[in-house]
């Protein structure tokens, strides 16, 4: 009888540590796979752009998105993140009001008295700013992310999709401009808050 009442504690516990709990967070979608070498320049290849979203009850309230290059440079250090036509671009669904994206967020370097590596993100329906605390950040070798809180998104969104979108400008300006998209046509999927 012992054994049969540890058995059983040992089966509850093992069910309740792979259950996830009720305010388990949505799962991530599949990686965005691009292949690789579909444009000339490394250093503007996306080999994976994924994202993940925060709901609180329905509404969503954060967006991460997350690129990877086949060949990471350092905005900070890397005169081609300076050139005006280089940006990495993260275009945001979040409603069915209209065709196309809602959201822009471009990661780029800008020089104002000292090289800085920003989020800028635009509204595309109203066409303007978002003054918002979005972020960009690098990890090296070739990994570059986004982060958009609560403060960059309009009100009571339930759903988002993404795409990227990468273009690439070796010094000096005015040469070729490469350009690769993640996924190459389309969106990727739709997260929702889970039920």
């Amino acid at each position: 009888m012992r054994r049969l009442v540890i058995g059983m504690a040992v089966g509850a516990l093992a069910l309740t540590l792979v259950s996830p709990g009720a305010s388990a967070a949505p799962s991530a979608p599949p990686p965005r796979e691009d292949a690789v070498g579909d444009v000339a320049q490394p250093k503007g290849d996306i080999v994976t752009g994924t994202y993940t979203a925060s709901f609180i009850d329905i509404f969503l309230t954060r967006v991460k998105g997350r690129v990877t290059l086949r060949q990471g440079s350092n905005p900070l250090t890397a005169g081609g993140w300076l050139m005006p036509a280089t940006g990495l671009t993260m275009q945001l669904d979040t409603t069915n009001t209209h065709t196309g994206p809602d959201l822009a967020v471009v990661l780029r370097a800008v020089d104002e008295g000292g090289v800085e590596f920003v989020a800028d993100v635009t509204d595309l329906v109203a066409n303007e700013p978002v003054f918002c605390s979005a972020t960009a950040s690098f990890t090296a070798p070739n990994v570059y992310k986004a982060n958009l809180p609560a403060d960059c998104l309009p009100g009571d969104v339930t759903s988002v999709r993404g795409r990227f979108r990468m273009r690439w400008d070796t010094p000096p300006a005015g040469g070729t401009v490469t350009l690769d998209n993640s996924p190459d046509s389309g969106w990727g999927s739709t997260l929702v808050a889970a039920p």
